[in-house]
C-alpha cells in the first residue's frame, strides 16, 4: 500500500462530518416550507443546508469529499482561486415537514453511501466531473 493510500485511508476512518445548527431570529421571505440545497465543487458534493421556518442546519459531508475537491481541482489544473471558485453550484429541493436536523443526516448518509471510494476517484480522475454524468 502506498503512502497516500495510506494517508487516506486514515482520513476516511478518523474524519466526521463537521455540524452547525441555529435557530433564525427573523422568518424566511416567500413563506415556502423548508428546503435542502446541497453544495457541489463541480460534480462533488460537499455540504447541506436544510432551512426551515425558524431552523436553519449545515453539515459538511465527510472530509473524504473535501479532500476529493482538492484533489480533482489539482487534476482539473485550477490552481487559481478565481478559478476554483467559479466551479461551485448550489442545487436546492423541497424537505418534506418535521425534524430537520434527522432529515439532514438521512440525506447525508444517502449522499455519503452513493458515492463510494471508488466513485469518488473516478470523480476525481476526471477533474471533478462525474464519468456517468452530473447529480440529478
Amino acid at each position: 500500500m502506498s503512502e497516500e493510500q495510506s494517508a487516506g485511508d486514515e482520513l476516511d476512518q478518523g474524519a466526521m462530518r463537521e455540524r452547525q445548527t441555529g435557530r433564525r431570529t427573523n422568518r424566511r421571505r416567500g413563506g415556502g416550507g423548508p428546503t435542502v440545497s446541497t453544495i457541489y465543487w463541480r460534480d462533488i458534493p460537499a455540504q447541506l443546508t436544510a432551512r426551515g421556518a425558524a431552523e436553519q442546519s449545515k453539515v459538511l459531508l465527510h472530509a473524504r469529499f473535501q479532500h476529493a475537491i482538492d484533489r480533482a481541482a489539482g487534476v482539473a489544473g485550477l490552481t487559481s482561486t478565481d478559478d476554483y471558485v467559479k466551479e461551485w453550484r448550489n442545487t436546492a429541493a423541497p424537505l418534506s415537514e418535521g425534524d430537520i436536523s434527522a432529515k439532514l443526516d438521512q440525506l447525508c448518509a444517502d449522499i455519503e453511501d452513493q458515492y463510494p471510494k471508488e466513485r469518488l476517484e473516478a470523480i476525481v480522475a476526471n477533474g471533478g466531473l462525474d464519468p456517468d454524468g452530473p447529480p440529478a
